[in-house]
C-alpha cells in the first residue's frame, strides 16, 4: 500500500523504483550485470540462503541507478511480507535526528510533538532490512560518524541485512588525503572494517548517467 511505501521511505519516484522498471542500457553492458548481481542478492536474502554476509555495497557516480536498484530490494522484501524495511537518505536522516532535539509538548494534552530521537534511531539500528543512501554526500562530523558507527556496529553484531550506497568505492584513494582510502578516511577505520567484513557483494556503477546520458567522472 502507499502508506507502507511511505513509511519505508519509498516516496515520489522511489515508489515506482523496482526491478521491472529498471532499464538496462545497451551501451553499458555492466548495467545488466549489476541488475543481475543485485537480484541475486535479493533472492538469496529473501530465500534465507544468504549466509552470514548480508551487506550490499553500491558505489559509483551519480545518476546511474544505485538508488533505483537499492529501492528495488526494499520493494521485493515488502512484497514478500517483510516489515520494518527502510530506505533512508543519510543527510535527510541526520536532519531528522537534529530536529528531534527541539521537540516540545502540547500545551493542552501535555503530549510530546514530533518524532523522538529514540524512534528515529531504532529505524536504522533495528530495521529488518535497510538502505542508507548517499552516505558520503555530506561532509562528516564527529557526531555524524558516531551516529553511523553506532548504527552499523549494531547491525554488524546482529547480522542484519544492510545496503549502503556511496560515490567513492572501497579502493578509491582520497584526493584530499594522499595515501589514504577515501571511504576509510570518511567513515573511520572501525566502520570501514565492518563494512568490508560483512559485504555479500561490492558493485561498481561506472558508465553513462541515466539522468543526462553523459558519462560522469567522479561527479
Amino acid at each position: 500500500s502507499k502508506r507502507t511505501l511511505n513509511k519505508a521511505g519509498l516516496i515520489g519516484w522511489l515508489a515506482e523504483a523496482n526491478f521491472d522498471s529498471y532499464i538496462t542500457r545497451e551501451e553499458w553492458p555492466m548495467s545488466k550485470e549489476n541488475w543481475q548481481r543485485i537480484w541475486n542478492y535479493t533472492s538469496a536474502l529473501l530465500s534465507g540462503t544468504i549466509g552470514e554476509k548480508k551487506w550490499l555495497i553500491l558505489h559509483g557516480s551519480y545518476g546511474m541507478g544505485k538508488s533505483h536498484l537499492a529501492a528495488s530490494v526494499i520493494h521485493e522484501a515488502i512484497s514478500d511480507g517483510w516489515s520494518q524495511c527502510y530506505f533512508r537518505v543519510w543527510p535527510e536522516y541526520l536532519r531528522r535526528l537534529q530536529a528531534s532535539w527541539n521537540r516540545s509538548k502540547d500545551d493542552v494534552t501535555g503530549e510530546w510533538l514530533g518524532e523522538s530521537e529514540a524512534a528515529i534511531t531504532e529505524e536504522l539500528q533495528g530495521g529488518k532490512l535497510i538502505v542508507i543512501d548517499d552516505l558520503d554526500k555530506r561532509a562528516p562530523t564527529d557526531w555524524s560518524r558516531s551516529v553511523l558507527y553506532t548504527t552499523l556496529n549494531h547491525r554488524y553484531n546482529a547480522q542484519l541485512p544492510t545496503i549502503l550506497t556511496f560515490n567513492f568505492g572501497p579502493n578509491d584513494a582520497d584526493p584530499k588525503a594522499p595515501g589514504r582510502l577515501a571511504l576509510e578516511n570518511y567513515l573511520g577505520s572501525a566502520i570501514f572494517d565492518r563494512l568490508i567484513q560483512s559485504a555479500y557483494d561490492v558493485i561498481e556503477f561506472n558508465g553513462p548517467s541515466y539522468r543526462s546520458g553523459v558519462k560522469l567522472n567522479g561527479a
